[in-house]
């Protein structure tokens, strides 16, 4: 399934930071980036300079800056919560904590750098003070939506199913138009085995959005689980009525005319695909795709051509090697079986991935291993 808990865990420490440093820098005329250090610089050039090579994503040179910025004024809360954000990116969890702690002294009616601490909370794994800081930004802001789906994730990470499911119930009744949680809600009673409740849910939120990919994904995923292939592949065409290329839905589409023994259709919809703008990762996963149709049709010169394909953009790939030379070696070809089996025999050799070594030492020596 496409919609992860970890989709809006990200984008709320995102979010709140990029609110952060817009307000650091409202009614401030920007200079030109200096060096690392800026002497006799005041406060607004220093945040602004910040800003500037946060913008550049240079996180040190920017940290630097707002460091210095809090040394003049040491009592600014909005300071101190852009530098807990800074040392969240470096990952300095420890220094980010205490940031954000002296964030929330400062001022004790922003919840943004609660959020954020509960996230950090999160990402060190202590979920009883990631709750805690949560609870704490909804008592200053009873209707942030970021903060309840975030005590959700928490308690589904905690195994508190019914806590969670409860937590996106409220969340739903407080702001009814948000589609985070009603995926979010209609994920977890997916994974307990509701599907009619959790095809609703996704229901519920398709009226409200009815162009939000994530949701029409969602509710291919509960028809898939409940084998509607059928209703799978209409919603999936909606995905890409509004997304032509949406890989998930294209792969989806051809999957099902190849389970159909549509293998023409299955396999131009693969083609198709080759045509857009894929990564080399991206390509390989469609290309083993139509040569795994291809050999359900029992096209041997098809897939062995899909192969070539895959290793002319990605010579590295092992497991193409070997079910190159596999195809080959059945065809009589030894030579150009034997050629494929020893580049993979080098790949998996470098790559210390014993069991396929094994396996491509076996069909060039029988005798191996007796």
């Amino acid at each position: 399934m496409s919609y992860s808990f970890f989709n809006f865990i990200s984008p709320v420490a995102k979010a709140s930071l990029g609110l952060v440093t817009a307000i650091l820098i409202v009614n401030i005329n920007e200079p030109a980036i200096a060096q690392t250090r800026f002497p006799k610089a005041d406060p607004t050039e220093l945040i602004s300079r910040g800003k500037k090579l946060w913008d550049a994503q240079d996180i040190a040179g920017a940290l630097d800056a707002y460091t210095q910025a809090a040394a003049l004024v040491p009592n600014n809360a909005r300071i101190q919560t852009s530098i807990g954000f800074l040392l969240t990116q470096q990952q300095k969890y420890p220094e980010a904590i205490a940031a954000f702690e002296r964030a929330t002294t400062l001022d004790k009616n922003d919840p943004r750098p609660l959020i954020a601490l509960g996230y950090v909370y999160t990402q060190q794994q202590r979920l009883p003070d990631a709750l805690t800081a949560y609870r704490r930004a909804i008592r200053l802001d009873p209707r942030n939506a970021d903060a309840y789906l975030s005590i959700g994730y928490v308690l589904t990470q905690q195994q508190d199913f019914l806590g969670a499911v409860a937590i996106y119930r409220q969340i739903i009744t407080l702001l009814p138009n948000n589609i985070k949680a009603y995926l979010s809600l209609g994920y977890l009673l997916q994974q307990k085995g509701n599907l009619d409740e959790a095809f609703n849910t996704y229901m519920n939120a398709n009226r409200l959005d009815p162009n939000n990919l994530d949701v029409l994904v969602a509710l291919a995923s509960v028809s898939e689980s409940k084998n509607d292939p059928q209703e799978t592949l209409e919603i999936y065409r909606r995905v890409l009525a509004i997304n032509p290329r949406h890989f998930k839905a294209n792969m989806a589409i051809a999957q099902y005319y190849r389970n159909q023994g549509n293998y023409d259709e299955a396999i131009a919809t693969y083609r198709r695909m080759t045509m857009g703008q894929l990564d080399a990762d991206t390509s390989a996963q469609v290309q083993k795709a139509i040569a795994a149709t291809y050999l359900r049709q029992n096209n041997i010169a098809g897939a062995i051509v899909a192969y070539r394909d895959i290793l002319a953009q990605n010579p590295e790939d092992g497991s193409a090697y070997l079910a190159l030379g596999k195809l080959l070696m059945d065809q009589d070809r030894k030579p150009e079986a034997n050629q494929a089996l020893k580049q993979a025999e080098r790949l998996f050799s470098a790559k210390g991935d014993l069991k396929s070594l094994t396996e491509v030492r076996k069909i060039l020596d029988p005798n191996y291993g007796n």
